[in-house]
C-alpha cells in the first residue's frame, strides 16, 4: 500500500468565512473532503464547489502534466507528482515545477471575505507554449461522495474568458481568466479514488465533471497567467491579477501578538485558519475537515485563540451571539447543524472563559447582558431540566444513561463508549466554578436572588469533593461518582479541576495528581485518556467510524489536555522558577516531536501506541491550549523582568 502522508502533506488555507481550500500537495485530493473551493455558504454547512484543476504545460518540447488524479488500484494518471521540485506551505501554498526548459510556480489563494479562489502561474520558459487548465467539479456537500447522475442537471454557459456551471439546486460555479480563453468541451471523470477515505472506513469513489478548459499562450521568457473560480457570485468582476494584488498583503501582514520562537508562530497561523470573523458572523470551526462550530469546542479554544492574543472584540461577539442559542439553560453542542442540547458541559466552559474575559477587559456590561443566560443554567437545574440533578453532596448529577454528555461523547451501537453517568469529575469542577462566578456576578450588580442557596452550595461542594473524589489506592481522583459505582479508572479530566480558576483541592494532592498523570497518561504529544494498565485500554485508533469510536476516549492521545496540564503545573507550582523550566521542556518535546512527524498542523488526536496523527488534520482546542500555555509563560517572564 503507498503511504500518501497525508497528514504530513496535506496544505490548508481558509478565509473569514470559514472557507477552506486543501488537498494533498503531491498526490492531489486523498480524501473527500480535500477541495480547492469548499464554501461556507454564508455558515457551516460547507459545499465542495471545485474539487480540483487538471492543469498541464504544452511546448515543442512535449506534454507535461502538473496535476495528479488516483484511480482504483493505485492508478495515477496524469502524473503531474512526477514534476514537482519543491512545495511551500506557509504563507500561501506554492508548486514548484520543472519540465524541460520551463520552471513553472504555481500559488493559490482565497479571498479573504469572499468564496473566490484565485490561481497564479508565473511561468519562465525558453521557448512558446501553452498552459491547459480544466475545472473539475461536483457541487455537494463536503461529507458526500457525489456521482455522474448530477450532471445531468447541471447548466453550462460559457463565452471567450468565462465559463459557469449550475447545479440543479441552483449553487453556481464561475471560472473566469484574465488572459486565457475557455473552450467548452464537457466531460465525466469516472471513478475517482480517495485513498484516505477507504482506510477511514468510507466509501473511497467519486465521478467529477468537467465542463472544457482554458488555454492561455505564453512566450520564452517570464509571463504571469491569473484564473479566478467564484462560487454564487454577487458581486461586480474585478481584474484577476487586481484582485490578487489587493489580497497578497493579507498574508504578509504582521500578528498582534509577536510570536518569540517557530512553534508559537506555527499555532498562530494556525489560530488564523480556525477563526471565523464576517461582517454577519463571528466563530471558532473545531476542525478542518469535518467539523463545524462545537459550544464546548469554542468556548475551550476562546482562550488561546482570542484572549491570549489580545483579540477581545472578537471573543466579545462570540458570547454574544452564543448567548442568543441558550435554552432551559444549555448551550446547543453544535451551533448550526441540528442543535442538539447534548452537551453538559459547554455552558459551563461559556461561563468560565465569559468570567476571563471580564477580568482582563472589566467588560461589566457585556456580564451584565448575558447575567439572565447564566442564571438559567442554575434555575433550570433546580427545575429538573435537562436530566440533571444536585446531590445531597452538592455535586452536579448527569442522569441520562443512553447520552455521552461530557467530552468522551462516542456513541457505538446506541451506548455511550465510556459510560460517566452521574458526577464526571471534570464536570463538578466545572459546576463549582460556575457558581463561584454567579455569585461574583449577582454580587457585582447587587442582585441577590438565589445568592444564598448558590452560597450554600458551594461550601457543600467544598467540602465534600476532594473527601468523596480521592482514590487513595492511586493517588489521583476517581473519574466518575457513578449512579451505580465508582470509576477509577485513571483518566486525564481530573486535569480540569486543577486548571480552572477556582480550586477544589489542596496544594498537596493537586502535585500528587500531577505526578500520577505524569506517570500514567503524559507523552510528547498529549495525554492518553486512559491509562495503559487498564483493560479497557485501546492503543490503536484506526479503522472504520466503529473501531475509531471504540478507541476515541479508550487511550488515544488528545493534544489539547497537554495544555490544561501544562497550565495546571504552573498554577500548581505557583509559577516558580522550576516549574517553568518544565513547563519550556514539555512544549520543546512536543515542538521536537511534532518536526520529527513533519506535521504542519496540530492534529486531534495521536494513536496511542505508535503515536500517528488521526482525526482532524487541525483541531481547535489543540491549538488553542498551547497558545494559553505560552500566553502564561510570557506573563511570567514579564513579572519577572519587571
Amino acid at each position: 500500500m503507498i503511504n500518501f502522508g497525508s497528514y504530513q502533506r496535506e496544505f490548508l488555507i481558509t478565509n473569514k468565512l470559514g472557507t477552506y481550500s486543501s488537498a494533498n500537495f503531491l498526490y492531489g485530493n486523498t480524501r473527500k473532503y480535500h477541495s480547492l473551493l469548499a464554501s461556507t455558504q454564508g455558515h457551516l454547512s460547507r459545499t465542495n464547489v471545485l474539487n480540483r484543476v487538471l492543469d498541464r504545460i504544452e511546448t515543442t518540447q512535449g506534454d507535461f502534466a502538473l496535476s495528479t488524479n488516483i484511480y482504483q488500484n493505485y492508478h495515477f494518471d496524469p502524473e503531474g507528482f512526477r514534476n514537482i521540485a519543491n512545495f511551500e506551505f506557509e504563507p500561501l501554498p506554492k508548486w514548484l515545477y520543472r519540465v524541460p526548459g520551463i520552471s513553472i510556480e504555481k500559488t493559490i489563494m482565497l479571498l479573504s471575505e469572499d468564496d473566490t479562489l484565485l490561481i497564479k502561474y508565473n511561468i519562465n520558459s525558453s521557448t512558446a507554449g501553452k498552459l491547459f487548465l480544466s475545472p473539475l467539479i461536483n457541487i455537494r456537500d463536503i461529507h458526500e461522495n457525489g456521482t455522474n447522475e448530477a450532471f445531468k442537471n447541471y447548466k453550462l454557459l460559457s463565452l471567450g474568458n468565462y465559463g459557469n456551471v449550475t447545479s440543479e439546486q441552483n449553487l453556481s460555479i464561475k471560472f473566469i481568466s484574465d488572459n486565457a480563453r475557455f473552450i467548452q468541451k464537457p466531460d465525466t471523470y469516472f471513478h475517482i479514488y480517495y485513498p484516505d477515505e477507504e482506510q477511514r472506513g468510507y466509501y473511497p469513489y467519486e465521478d467529477l465533471f468537467m465542463p472544457g478548459h482554458f488555454e492561455s499562450n505564453f512566450i520564452a521568457g517570464e509571463t504571469d497567467h491569473y484564473f479566478a473560480f467564484h462560487f454564487n457570485q454577487t458581486t461586480e468582476e474585478n481584474k484577476i491579477e487586481d484582485m490578487w494584488q489587493d489580497e497578497y498583503d493579507r498574508y504578509y501582514s504582521d500578528s498582534v501578538v509577536k510570536p518569540r520562537n517557530d512553534l508559537e508562530k506555527s499555532l498562530l497561523s494556525q489560530s488564523d485558519k480556525l477563526k471565523i470573523s464576517s461582517a454577519k458572523h463571528t466563530g471558532i470551526v473545531a476542525g478542518y475537515h469535518w467539523f463545524d462550530e462545537w459550544a464546548r469546542d469554542t468556548f475551550i479554544s476562546v482562550h488561546g485563540l482570542a484572549l491570549a492574543q489580545n483579540d477581545f472584540d472578537f471573543a466579545k461577539k462570540l458570547f454574544i451571539e452564543w448567548g442568543k442559542s441558550f435554552q432551559d439553560g444549555m448551550l446547543p453542542n453544535r451551533l448550526f447543524i441540528n442543535k442538539i442540547m447534548n452537551s453538559v458541559d459547554g455552558m459551563f466552559w461559556f461561563v468560565v472563559r465569559l468570567y476571563e474575559y471580564i477580568e482582563m477587559t472589566s467588560d461589566y456590561d457585556t456580564a451584565k447582558l448575558l447575567l439572565p443566560d447564566i442564571e438559567e443554567i442554575f434555575t433550570s437545574i433546580l427545575e429538573g431540566k435537562n436530566k440533571l440533578h444536585i446531590t445531597s453532596d452538592g455535586f452536579l448529577s448527569d442522569d441520562s444513561l443512553t447520552e455521552a454528555r461530557t467530552w468522551m461523547d462516542a456513541i457505538v451501537e446506541g451506548k455511550p463508549v465510556t459510560d460517566r453517568s452521574g458526577c464526571a469529575v471534570e464536570i463538578q469542577a466545572l459546576w463549582y466554578n460556575y457558581l463561584r462566578i454567579l455569585i461574583i456576578f449577582k454580587e457585582k450588580f447587587e442582585d441577590r436572588t438565589h445568592l444564598n442557596q448558590l452560597k450554600d452550595l458551594k461550601v457543600k461542594i467544598e467540602n465534600n469533593f476532594e473527601e468523596k473524589f480521592w482514590n487513595q489506592s492511586t493517588n489521583c481522583l476517581y473519574d466518575v461518582i457513578g449512579l451505580k459505582e465508582l470509576d477509577k479508572s485513571i483518566r486525564p479530566n481530573q486535569i480540569i479541576a486543577l486548571y480552572l480558576p477556582f480550586k477544589l483541592l489542596t496544594s498537596k494532592r493537586s502535585k500528587m495528581i500531577l505526578a500520577t498523570i505524569e506517570q500514567k497518561l503524559l507523552t510528547d504529544v498529549g495525554l492518553r485518556t486512559l491509562s495503559r494498565e487498564d483493560e479497557r485500554y485501546l492503543g490503536d485508533y484506526s479503522g472504520n467510524q466503529k473501531q475509531r469510536d471504540l478507541s476515541y476516549h479508550q487511550g488515544t492521545i488528545w493534544p489539547y489536555l497537554l495544555g490544561f496540564y501544562l497550565v495546571s503545573y504552573l498554577k500548581t507550582y505557583n509559577h516558580s522558577s522550576s516549574s517553568i523550566k518544565y513547563v519550556e521542556e514539555k512544549l520543546k518535546s512536543f515542538d521536537e516531536s511534532i518536526q520529527s512527524k513533519n506535521l504542519k498542523y496540530i492534529p486531534e488526536v495521536f494513536s496511542a501506541d505508535l503515536v500517528e496523527p488521526n482525526g482532524c488534520l487541525l483541531q481547535a482546542w489543540s491549538v488553542a491550549t498551547l497558545l494559553e500555555t505560552i500566553y502564561y509563560l510570557k506573563i511570567n517572564r514579564d513579572i519577572n523582568v519587571n
